[in-house]
């Protein structure tokens, strides 16, 4: 993960979403921010960071690269940058909306009922915990 603020923060100006999102950072941060929506399509599908190297970071890596160089938000960076830990926004949707997400984020819907939701998840918890608490005794 790079921390210097010598990287260029590309964005799709074009997006409603990205451009509402970016322009409350651009508010708080010295970073550079450049309109990557003549870029080509690669561009359009992630937020990326470029560096004077060539070298670039996308995604989650490139907004905990903003966060970390923006005013009021590195308690989100170092949030998102614990290991072993789990991500997820629960939103509510319409039936049309399952192309959004796989579309600006790289990231898949999962249509169902929120009571649903939580017993998978309360499961699936359930047994990260008791495998934790196994590798800690040593048994």
């Amino acid at each position: 993960m790079k921390n210097e603020s010598d990287g260029k923060v590309l964005f799709n100006e074009e997006c409603s979403i990205c451009n509402f999102e970016i322009k409350h950072y651009i508010k708080r941060s010295q970073l550079q921010y450049e309109n990557c929506s003549q870029k080509g399509d690669k561009y359009l599908k992630a937020l990326y960071v470029e560096f004077p190297n060539g070298s670039e970071i996308k995604g989650v890596d490139a907004f905990i690269y903003v966060w970390s160089n923006t005013k009021g938000y590195g308690w989100l960076a170092k949030l998102v940058s614990l290991p072993d830990h789990v991500h997820m926004h629960v939103l509510p949707s319409w039936s049309g909306d399952t192309n959004f997400m796989t579309s600006i984020a790289e990231t898949r819907v999962l249509p169902e009922e929120i009571d649903v939701t939580y017993r998978r998840l309360q499961e699936i918890i359930g047994q990260i915990l008791d495998e934790k608490r196994i590798g800690q005794t040593g048994i």
